[in-house]
């Protein structure tokens, strides 16, 4: 694992929270399927959490779901806009990849963190990554961000300031949930669209939620402390700005009250730490397993899955057969193993 978390490491320090981070476009991808066996062909694209590779909750998927042949094809360090480029570059124009020949294809498609701090672009491009698929003949399967953030990670998160990571997050999840009408989740975006209200192909086929009702996050973890919260957010000068235009004294003191509330809470929003791989933002092979746990009762009938069947799978080096277990080595490309039932 430590060569896959040093580079992850190094790219993310470099990307995340960058805008449409990452190269904007590659050559056509040449991939495709192998399993005659699966009728139902799905691709994953995403950034680094999707591009995990021991134990991704894609393989566990795959494993509970025998009619579905599922293809990783996530990459580290790419914004929205370079993930929407990637879906068009890796399965739109890949010419092995024949949608009308399969009984149905997906796409699962995350974006949103290496972008986090331009929500309303990470809206505006997954609304037409959905588009995209759609008119490609695929449906979508839509993921929204997972929990995550950590004390320790105080540019971001540390009192007053994990408000506005909290509330970026939030806004590319209640766009992926179906819960923002075009002018909240696009802000200044909206008014490049030639019609009020979403189109049947901006909205995905199937919403999951990784980050309210998610079994990553920790929601037990402990309060902030109450006093010094309340200095941080009486100090905050966009905060002070805001109380200022409240003339009622009871007014500011309720606001005041539910901001305070809100930074105590802010460590109820990371991602439990048993399921961090190598950050606080990338879960470990446990944390995919939660992920596809979750996942998995919103699949189609037609994918054939035996959701309960995930909770006891183990990774095996490939080729181990039905002899002992193996574990998978750390140092193992992608792709090297695969998630079987026990």
């Amino acid at each position: 694992m430590l060569r896959f978390a040093r580079f992850a490491a190094a790219a993310l320090a470099a990307t995340l929270i960058a805008g449409a981070a990452g190269s904007a476009h590659a050559e056509r991808g040449t991939w495709r399927f192998h399993d005659d066996t699966r009728p139902i062909k799905a691709v994953v694209v995403g950034g680094s959490v999707t591009a995990w590779p021991r134990g991704n909750f894609g393989h566990f998927l795959e494993a509970a779901c025998p009619r579905v042949e599922i293809a990783l094809k996530g990459k580290a360090r790419l914004g929205s806009s370079a993930l929407a480029e990637r879906v068009k570059d890796q399965v739109v124009r890949n010419r092995n990849v024949k949608v009308a020949d399969y009984e149905a294809a997906w796409l699962i498609f995350q974006s949103g963190l290496n972008s986090i701090g331009t929500p309303e672009l990470v809206n505006r491009d997954q609304a037409a990554v959905f588009q995209m698929a759609h008119d490609h003949g695929m449906k979508v399967l839509a993921l929204t961000v997972g929990p995550w953030g950590a004390e320790r990670d105080a540019r971001r998160w540390a009192w007053t300031a994990g408000l506005a990571y909290r509330a970026f997050t939030a806004r590319t999840v209640d766009f992926v949930l179906g819960r923002l009408t075009p002018e909240e989740a696009l802000g200044r975006y909206a008014k490049e669209r030639p019609a009020p209200g979403w189109t049947d192909g901006e909205r995905p086929d199937v919403a999951v939620d990784l980050y309210y009702d998610s079994p990553l996050r920790d929601r037990e973890a402990p309060l902030r402390d109450e006093a010094k919260a309340r200095r941080y957010v009486l100090r905050d000068p966009a905060i002070k700005r805001e109380l200022k235009a409240l003339f009622d004294d009871a007014a500011r003191e309720a606001r005041v009250a539910e901001l305070v509330a809100q930074v105590r809470e802010l460590p109820r929003w990371f991602m439990k730490g048993e399921l961090h791989s190598f950050d606080h933002i990338h879960p470990n092979m446990e944390g995919h397993r939660l992920m596809a746990e979750a996942i998995c009762p919103k699949l189609p009938a037609a994918w054939g899955c035996d959701c309960g069947a995930i909770a006891s799978m183990e990774w095996l080096k490939q080729g181990g057969g039905v002899g002992p277990k193996v574990q998978l080595s750390a140092a193992a490309p992608a792709g090297e193993g695969e998630a079987v039932p026990n």
